[in-house]
């Protein structure tokens, strides 16, 4: 047999062993053969647990608070601790190595972005710069030879006329000199005519001349085309000057054959002092102009061109190759100009930021090594000293630059929480030097890979903080809070009030009947929740009286249990606890 379930609600001692006496009573009604012994333990287990609820009724609403529903603001944060560092602080230092020759600042000093620090001396980088000159114009008409030789691989007609004597076929293998075919100018035909000192001084250009061609025995018409005064040697008894004389071209005439000249000078007739050979007026070899295949041939043998008419095309992997080791060697002469350049103007050593100079620990005639620029924009928080000498010429910064206008803060948050953060977030930051502000930042970075320690992730949150005042030092410890969550004008109530069935929400509330001795499990729904307070979007009204049972002085920390309903209270969950100082957390 079973006893009827309590069906919960407002239900008073009374009420309940009033109830348990008359289940007894149907049950005999319904069983006759119920003995008077059965009945009688039925009646004292009745009375037993009449008393245990008295007594426990009792004790719970001794230790029940009431409260009532309020409206207002909540925030859910995430919290650490971290240090704080300058957001720019670079190295200073020359790339050279060399004589400190003289300090213009000291620590302490304001200084602007390129203001000069200091000098440094090298006397033996000025004659490297200028070797490093000679390099580069060395390299530079290297490079011009091998790309002039380069860009003849097309071969062009160097005036117009006719081509003879085509010596090669395409594909074939030819060397740079080589002649690849013959180019005439077949207009006109040339010879030169000896002629006295006295006559050539009265000659002049395109005067007419009688031509007497013997080897066709006839007479043909030319022209003077070129006045020469200047007398050939080597002749006895006379002075012999050469002018050139043009003849057009016919079809019975050719290169070689022997003409005479006739030329009238003072109304006389003046002939030749000897008979010369007729030549071609232009007849020139084309020659390959580097080692290499006969790509292309572009003309026919007899074929009349213009000038710049394209005749060959040679291909030259060498020369190919040439001009690419020779373009190589020019850039890397330039770079190392570049480079020794550099290093000279590297001897005026100046702040690569705005800032405050810092650690500057030289003296003037120190010997420096190389060491590393702060113009690398590398922070200082990344950073790491490496030894310095004064004498060995290893590697030696002067100090730092510090730039304090912005400061940042990083502080690690687990993986529980992290998902909860986000960029551009604010957050408040606070230092024990100044308990009475609290300085405004923003997330401004979050780290992809976490650090894994006791197998719980955290990550690195960086925060961004104005500092146009000065007031944070560098090396300060921060609190941080990041503000992940905020509602205003929510109906809230204290997180004590909240009890959990499994996975619902309740919260007690004083019964309606007036007796003052019962109370209600009301079901709400929770949205927001810090350590102090609980959002309330159902179930609850602003003004509701709740009631806040206090059998746990720590409600954070370990479960309160009411009659026929358990679980954690709200706050035992890390969402609402408060985090250990230097990680991330609720609270």
């Amino acid at each position: 047999m079973k006893l009827p379930a309590n069906p919960g609600g407002n239900v008073s001692g009374t009420g309940k062993i009033s109830a348990l006496f008359g289940s007894v009573k149907n049950l005999m009604v319904q069983h006759k053969k119920i003995t008077a012994a059965v009945a009688l333990v039925l009646v004292v287990a009745v009375y037993g647990t009449y008393r245990t609820t008295q007594q426990t009724d009792a004790s719970a609403l001794q230790n029940t608070a009431q409260a009532e529903v309020t409206r207002g603001s909540i925030e859910v944060t995430v919290t650490g601790t971290g240090t704080i560092v300058p957001v720019a602080a670079e190295d200073i230092g020359p790339n050279v190595s060399g004589t400190v020759k003289k300090i213009y600042v000291q620590n302490g000093d304001r200084v602007k972005k390129g203001d000069l620090l200091a000098e440094v001396v090298n006397d033996s980088l000025g004659v490297e710069v200028a070797n490093a000159r000679l390099e580069l114009e060395k390299a530079a008409l290297n490079l011009k030879d091998s790309s002039t030789q380069l860009s003849d691989d097309i071969i062009t007609a160097p005036f117009s006329g006719r081509i003879v004597n085509l010596e090669v076929k395409k594909g074939e293998e030819t060397s740079k000199g080589a002649v690849l075919a013959t180019l005439q100018d077949d207009s006109q035909l040339v010879f030169d005519m000896p002629v006295d000192s006295d006559t050539a001084k009265k000659v002049y250009v395109n005067q007419k001349v009688e031509v007497f061609l013997p080897d066709q025995g006839e007479t043909v018409e030319g022209r003077v085309i070129v006045k020469n005064s200047q007398p050939v040697s080597g002749y006895s008894g006379e002075n012999r000057v050469y002018i050139k004389v043009a003849v057009a071209a016919r079809g019975n005439l050719s290169s070689g054959m022997k003409a005479f000249g006739t030329v009238t000078v003072g109304g006389k007739q003046v002939d030749a002092l000897a008979v010369s050979s007729l030549q071609w007026m232009n007849e020139t070899g084309l020659k390959a102009t580097l080692n290499g295949e006969v790509a292309a041939i572009y003309v026919q043998e007899g074929q009349t061109v213009k000038k710049g008419q394209k005749l060959f095309a040679l291909h030259s992997d060498t020369a190919q190759n040439e001009q690419k080791t020779q373009q190589v060697a020019y850039e890397q002469a330039l770079l190392n100009l570049n480079d020794l350049q550099q290093q000279l103007a590297d001897l005026k050593v100046t702040a690569p930021i705005d800032g405050i100079v810092s650690g500057m620990d030289i003296k003037e005639g120190d010997e420096i090594g190389t060491g590393s620029s702060g113009s690398t924009g590398t922070k200082t928080s990344d950073t790491q000293s490496s030894a310095s000498s004064s004498t060995t010429g290893s590697a030696k910064t002067f100090g730092k630059i510090i730039n304090t206008d912005q400061v940042e803060v990083s502080f690690p948050v687990d993986e529980v929480d992290i998902a909860k953060v986000k960029i551009g977030q604010v957050a408040n930051l606070t230092v024990d030097a100044l308990p009475d502000r609290v300085f405004k930042g923003k997330v401004t970075e979050i780290a992809e890979e976490g650090q894994v320690t006791n197998n719980v992730a955290s990550f690195d949150v960086t925060i961004l903080v104005d500092n146009s005042e000065k007031l944070l030092k560098s090396g300060m410890t921060a609190n941080v809070t990041i503000v992940v969550a905020r509602k205003d004008n929510a109906v809230l109530i204290p997180v004590e009030a909240l009890q959990e069935r499994g996975q619902r929400k309740f919260v007690l509330v004083p019964a309606d009947d007036g007796s003052g001795q019962g109370r209600n499990m009301r079901p709400v729904t929770v949205g927001l929740m810090n350590e102090s307070f609980a959002e309330i979007t159902q179930g609850l009204q602003e003004g509701d009286k709740i009631l806040i049972p206090g059998q746990q002085s720590d409600t954070r920390n370990a479960r309160t249990m009411m009659p026929g309903f358990g679980g954690p209270p709200p706050g035992s969950n890390r969402n609402s606890g408060t985090r250990s100082s230097g990680s991330g957390g609720w609270h």
